[in-house]
């Protein structure tokens, strides 16, 4: 499978970080559809008081889980929280902050006894800003405010920060938006160096000289003589 695909194989660069982004994506089906059987019957499991990215897991799980786990490290170096009332954000661990890097907030909690996002709007759905300036640095609160919210009925939603549909895919893998956090585990790059380093040749067929004759011969032996 990692051979060139010239010389028969399907030229992958590296099979532990390929392995890694199909179970990424198992792990990226259980925060996307949480209400599926399979993603409840693992939650009851597993982590039954918390949700998927804030639990940390004892080492005697199934070799099924263990392979989600692996896979969940990669979603968590490109997930963010999409806020749409904050209720379901932890305001100091989770990833909600849409910049280039570092998602969480700088600011550290401290003494502040909010928890939520959503701790940090106003009935209408905007922001508190003198909560903000309170308890965040300015650094954080210049980018919270950018954040479009809503005062709706509609929950918070987990997104593929890199990817402008939020999805996260092989295909989108592969951009140069976000290569620094993906790169790191994906090795998918297109620039990256094949698994064998040694020079090959493609054979190429080409036609023969004008004037010239080329005629192909198939043959057959039999034991009968």
């Amino acid at each position: 499978m990692m051979r060139p695909k010239d010389k028969g194989g399907i030229g992958f660069k590296d099979m532990r970080l390929f392995n890694q982004a199909l179970l990424a994506k198992q792990a990226w089906s259980l925060l996307q559809q949480p209400d599926n059987l399979c993603a409840q019957v693992l939650k009851a499991k597993y982590y039954p008081q918390g949700l998927l990215t804030d639990t940390v897991f004892s080492g005697n799980a199934s070799p099924t889980w263990r392979g989600i786990e692996y896979g969940l490290e990669l979603v968590k170096k490109g997930m963010i929280w999409r806020i749409v009332n904050g209720a379901s954000v932890r305001a100091w661990r989770a990833p909600w902050i849409p910049r280039e890097s570092f998602l969480k907030p700088i600011t550290r909690q401290g003494r502040c006894r909010l928890r939520w996002v959503s701790d940090f709007l106003n009935p209408d759905g905007s922001w508190n800003e003198q909560l903000l300036d309170r308890w965040f640095l300015p650094i954080d609160v210049q980018e919270i405010l950018k954040i479009r919210t809503s005062n709706r009925n509609e929950g918070d939603f987990i997104a593929w920060h890199h990817e402008k549909l939020g999805m996260f895919t092989n295909q989108n893998v592969d951009t140069d938006k976000g290569k620094q956090s993906i790169d790191e585990v994906k090795g998918f790059s297109k620039k990256g160096k094949s698994i064998e380093d040694r020079p090959h040749i493609k054979q190429k067929w080409n036609p023969p000289d004008e004037g010239d004759t080329k005629l192909n011969v198939d043959g057959a032996f039999s034991h009968d003589g």
